[in-house]
């Protein structure tokens, strides 16, 4: 049960974090189904998700530091550090973007003369 409860877990913080961003962005194929309520379900909830997963990992996890072998320790180290790698550029890298976007709108609805007249060239974001 525990294993079970392990691999769930995994694929759920795993499965959260990449749909989130797929369906919010314009990757090849995520913007041809209507699934504008379902990211934005997630993108909602997705605290609560992963609190979920970490809470069916939670338990298995100390099992397997306690009581396993040195390589199935060094996997799921590995797999937990691969997971905060996707959640740092998932979370914090879409953040940027979503201030830079911002920061875009706000130049173009402020039309005014700056000391920089290339900024209008250079924070140009396509957002059709």
């Amino acid at each position: 049960m525990k294993k079970f409860f392990l691999i769930t877990g995994l694929l759920l913080l795993f499965a959260a974090e990449i749909l989130r961003v797929y369906f919010i962005m314009p990757f090849p194929g995520s913007q041809h189904a209507n699934t504008i309520s379902i990211a934005y379900w997630i993108s909602n909830n997705i605290t609560w998700i992963r609190v979920l997963a970490f809470a069916l990992i939670v338990i298995p996890l100390i099992s397997v530091f306690k009581y396993r072998k040195l390589w199935l320790k060094i996997v799921l180290g590995c797999i937990l550090i691969f997971y905060g790698v996707i959640f740092f550029f998932f979370y914090f890298v879409s953040k940027l973007i979503n201030c830079f976007t911002s920061l875009n709108k706000n130049y173009l609805l402020q039309n005014k003369p700056t000391l920089y007249p290339n900024l209008k060239n250079f924070w140009k974001i396509d957002l059709v």
